[in-house]
């Protein structure tokens, strides 16, 4: 029980809470932290103390509470998130009983009838977190299987993936290559030893997410071999009952591999709060399955009889009610070897085709044939023309688990490059977080060039700039990692990258620039590379860099460089603008733990210290202040937002060509805040020109002390 825990621990976990509902992890691993930072405000004496957080969360609770999210829970977890989400007014707990409603006349649907091309496979997907230790779910997702028959002088079978961008070599792939293999020997052909080359293409039904493991191998073995036989037009053909949740590796002999025990009971608890009736697994687990599905049912019957004792449960969820109503007790079979399977008529169907159908369908298919051909033949010129004609030029790009995706004006895919190994990529979406690309014609050929740079905590692709020509061949690399010195300690890569911006100037002179940081720690620097990827200097920096832009910021015809961010010696936001000429050299301290004394002082254009918001409350003092980006203005200047990391201060300032400050505008939020601590109202006068004076207070380096900024 949580009942002693404090009031600061709750307010960590809800940050952490926040941290996860924002970031790209699946739905269901956020509804399950969901739940349990809800269990432990639901274990709190008085809930109304913490409704603020359910104001600050109740738009991204919905989401949450699809049906695909909501599937093989445990009828224990839907009845306490319709309890806790009670607490949660805005929300509504008729919203959980209509989504669950609506999903229940599914269930049968999904998990009836034989099917020879897909395979329902569970799947685990965990997270580890700081305050609600580990988060493991899993989800029952159907595999689906398509084969074609390759030419007759094709030498190996190709294998795709429509959720992973499979390699040579990878693990995953080899579990496709023995899955195919083990399939292939149980395939029946006319002339021995003369089996066919195929297709093969496995993909999930869900594409937002990419799935991957050691367990896939025996679902995708009876799919692939049903599929075989199918485009073989074998008499003989197998289906696979769609009751039957399979689990378990594959040799390419045939003989099943075991799960692991860690991820193994979260499958089996899916299995059990589903409507799928057959729970088919490695029989070197099948002592860990049959243990955990008795403390399931053990626990289930507890459960009904407390019910039955109580007059105040919450009613089950139709689905539950599905389950629970089956008069089909669910099964599990261990198995060992492929060919126990496909004998097993709770797991397979086998259908015998009448030697009419066989004879009709293998005429059809000659036919098919013959059309085929001609049809190529037509085609063919038609798209000789088009490759002549077509755009190679590139323009945009997507990131798919480390595959760098490239696209022509017409969004039409001109190449795809695994750049980064899939189990070293941090994104589960389509568009990985964290990268920085850039394209642009820096060779001036008239054919734009793509610039790259991960940020995945790897240092063998961290701070490694990448340059690859129009079809996708590399140009060049640059790796910016290095060893940086500040006062007395040493700072080792990798270094992540802040921001990444290609410029061209007046005479249409092409500059990259690149900014790095140090994570977790405050070293920073800028480097500056050539076209042909040489680091021409760099620039070192006492706080993180966060963006960059190029600006004639005092009017003499040359593009400067501006840079914003954070300066720690103070904490204090930044922004600073040197000539790209000048890159060199390091940023302004006065002590020597943020000054890397490898380098002389800078020759800034200007360098400027912005005011923290004590004057507001003198609480604010500790806080980090930072410029996370500058934004270029019609009328030659800039914009530069001061943000602080706890709550939520902003202050804008914009400042126009010739660094002449226009203005400084507070937001609503701290203007209230400020009239409130300082007991003002709105609707009485007070000091416009102390908050003035307060905002206006900035800070200029002079070389070597901090002065008062002259507003030109």
């Amino acid at each position: 029980m949580n009942q002693n825990i404090s009031l600061r621990e709750i307010e960590e976990k809800f940050k952490e809470l926040e941290y996860y509902l924002r970031s790209n992890i699946s739905s269901r691993i956020k509804l399950s932290i969901l739940h349990s930072f809800l269990r432990v405000i639901h274990e709190q004496s008085s809930h109304r103390r913490f409704y603020s957080y359910f104001q600050e969360i109740q738009e991204q609770v919905p989401e949450l509470l699809q049906p695909d999210v909501l599937k093989f829970r445990s009828h224990k977890f839907l009845d306490q998130i319709k309890l806790y989400l009670q607490m949660m007014e805005d929300v509504g707990i008729e919203i959980v009983n209509h989504l669950i409603t609506t999903e229940s006349h599914k269930v049968q649907d999904e998990t009836s009838g034989f099917s020879c091309d897909t395979v329902w496979i569970p799947l685990v997907e965990q997270e580890q977190t700081q305050g609600f230790g580990l988060i493991q779910i899993a989800t029952i997702q159907p595999l689906t299987v398509q084969v074609e028959q390759r030419r007759s002088d094709a030498e190996t079978d190709l294998i795709f993936f429509n959720n992973y961008p499979v390699n040579i070599g990878d693990s995953f792939y080899n579990q496709a290559l023995d899955a195919v293999g083990a399939a292939k020997k149980q395939l029946k052909t006319r002339k021995i030893g003369n089996i066919p080359k195929f297709r093969v293409m496995f993909g999930f039904v869900d594409k937002e997410y990419f799935y991957t493991g050691e367990s896939f191998g025996l679902g995708m073995s009876l799919a692939v071999l049903a599929q075989m036989e199918k485009v073989t037009i074998q008499r003989i053909q197998h289906q696979i009952v769609q009751s039957a949740v399979i689990t378990g590796g594959i040799d390419v002999n045939g003989q099943v591999r075991g799960v692991s025990d860690q991820s193994l009971p979260t499958k089996v608890e899916a299995f059990y709060h589903s409507s799928f009736q057959t729970f088919v697994h490695p029989g070197i687990n099948k002592s860990v399955t049959e243990k955990f599905i008795a403390e399931l049912t053990r626990f289930s019957l507890s459960e009904q009889r407390e019910e039955s004792r109580s007059s105040t449960t919450i009613p089950k969820t139709p689905i539950q009610k599905l389950i629970n109503s089956s008069t089909q007790k669910p099964s599990n079979i261990p198995t060992s070897d492929l060919t126990t399977v496909l004998k097993n008529e709770t797991i397979i169907q086998r259908k015998t085709i009448t030697l009419r159908e066989w004879s009709q369908a293998h005429i059809r298919k000659n036919q098919v044939m013959r059309y085929v051909a001609a049809l190529l033949l037509i085609g063919g010129i038609g798209w000789g023309s088009w490759w002549v004609t077509r755009d190679l030029n590139p323009v945009s790009y997507e990131i798919e688990a480390g595959v760098l995706k490239v696209y022509n004006i017409d969004s039409k895919l001109l190449w795809a490059k695994q750049v980064v190994p899939f189990s070293l990529a941090k994104a589960f979406h389509k568009k990985d977080r964290g990268w920085h690309v850039q394209i642009y014609d820096i060779n001036g050929d008239g054919k734009n060039e793509i610039l790259y740079i991960p940020n995945i905590d790897d240092p063998k692709y961290d701070g490694t700039l990448t340059c690859k020509d129009y079809m996708g061949k590399d140009l060049w690399k640059v790796d910016l990692n290095e060893t940086m010195s500040f006062g007395d300690d040493l700072y080792p890569p990798p270094l992540s990258t802040s921001c990444l911006k290609v410029f061209a100037d007046q005479n249409n002179h092409i500059e990259i620039v690149v900014s790095l940081l140090h994570y977790p720690m405050f070293p920073s620097k800028i480097s500056r590379i050539s076209t042909k990827g040489v680091e021409i200097s760099t620039y070192y920096h006492g706080g993180h860099i966060l963006d960059l832009e190029m600006l004639d910021i005092n009017n003499d015809g040359k593009m400067d460089l501006l840079f914003c961010g954070i300066n720690n010696e103070n904490r204090d936001a930044i922004i600073g603008a040197i000539e790209l000429n000048h890159l060199d050299g390091r940023s302004p301290q006065l002590k020597d733990n943020y000054t890397n004394k490898d380098s002389p002082d800078a020759n800034h254009i200007f360098y400027l210290r912005f005011p923290k918001a004590d004057w507001v409350d003198m609480g604010m003092i500790t806080n980090t202040f930072k410029i996370f980006r500058i934004d270029r203005i019609d009328n030659g200047g800039f914009l530069a937002k001061v943000e602080d990391n706890k709550i939520g201060y902003e202050v804008i300032y914009a400042f126009s060509s010739g660094l002449k400050l226009q203005s400084a505008t507070i937001t609503d939020l701290m203007n209230y805040k400020y009239l409130n601590i300082h007991g003002h109202s709105l609707y009485e006068d007070y000091s416009q020109e102390y908050i003035k004076e307060k905002l206006y207070d900035i800070k200029s380096w002079d070389g070597d002390k901090w002065v008062d900024f002259a507003n030109k």
